[in-house]
Parts: C-alpha cells; sequence; structure tokens
C-alpha cells in the first residue's frame, strides 16, 4: 500500500470511529429510547424503507413550507407597513 492510499485508510478509520460515537449518543438518548419503545418507534425499527421514506418526505417538505412561511410573513409585514403610510398622511 502506498503512503497516500494508508494515509486516506486511517482517515476512513477516523471517520468511522466519529460516526460510531455519533450513533452511540443518538442511541442512548433518553427520548430515542422512549420513542424507539413506542408502538410507533416499534412499528418503524419493522419497517426502514417506509422510516426512511418518511424521513425524505419530511425533509424535502420542510423547504417549501419554509419558503411559503417566509412570503407569508413578508407580505403581511409589508402590507401593515402600507397601511401605517397611507394611513399616517391625514
Amino acid at each position: 500500500m502506498t503512503s497516500y492510499e494508508s494515509f486516506y485508510a486511517e482517515k476512513m478509520r477516523e471517520l468511522q470511529r466519529q460516526l460510531d460515537t455519533v450513533k452511540q449518543t443518538i442511541n442512548t438518548n433518553s427520548k430515542v429510547i422512549a420513542f424507539m419503545n413506542s408502538p410507533v418507534g416499534q412499528y418503524l425499527d419493522k419497517r426502514p424503507f417506509i422510516s426512511l421514506s418518511l424521513l425524505v418526505f419530511i425533509a424535502l417538505s420542510a423547504v417549501p413550507f419554509g419558503m411559503f412561511l417566509t412570503v407569508m410573513v413578508g407580505t403581511a409585514v409589508i402590507a401593515c407597513l402600507g397601511v401605517i403610510i397611507i394611513e399616517g398622511n391625514d
């Protein structure tokens, strides 16, 4: 093995250790344990494809919903400022 291959192999081992630490931290969280012991957690634990589909759906739905809320709040602020400016010129 050349030096760059051993360098990347060591980096991959370090990354694996870090990911294992994060996974262990998540799995020992009391809220995660409580959720996984619930009926919904048990159902999703037995069906990983449904879990992944639900996760992707929620993640991709958050972006348009956030954009909608931003436009809605911006429109309300501009409308209020418009009313204040127009009504203030008496």
